[in-house]
């Protein structure tokens, strides 16, 4: 977080958690959710399944980095609903 202080931008120290926050956040759930992806030879995939009937991602893939070890994702969501302008069902 940032403040103003005149006539500088001065950032604010994040403050010291305690041993019981700490503990707290290493032993909390982590929310994992499981989607089924099907990728196409152009490049291009869209979710099969995980996400329900309201919402489909699609976008295009690459493999990337030096070792071509690397998955590239751009996702866009699709089926905001049938009333919102621009939503897409297929």
């Amino acid at each position: 977080m940032f403040r103003l202080a005149s006539p500088r931008l001065v950032e604010d120290q994040p403050r010291k958690k305690s041993k019981e926050e700490i503990e707290a956040e290493k032993n909390a759930p982590v929310p994992i959710r499981v989607v089924e992806v099907e990728f196409f030879v152009n490049n291009t995939f869209a979710t099969v399944g995980g996400l329900g009937d309201s919402a489909i991602l699609r976008g295009r893939w690459s493999i990337i980095g030096d070792k071509r070890d690397q998955l590239w994702m751009q996702v866009l969501r699709f089926g905001f609903g049938r009333s919102v302008s621009g939503s897409v069902y297929r």
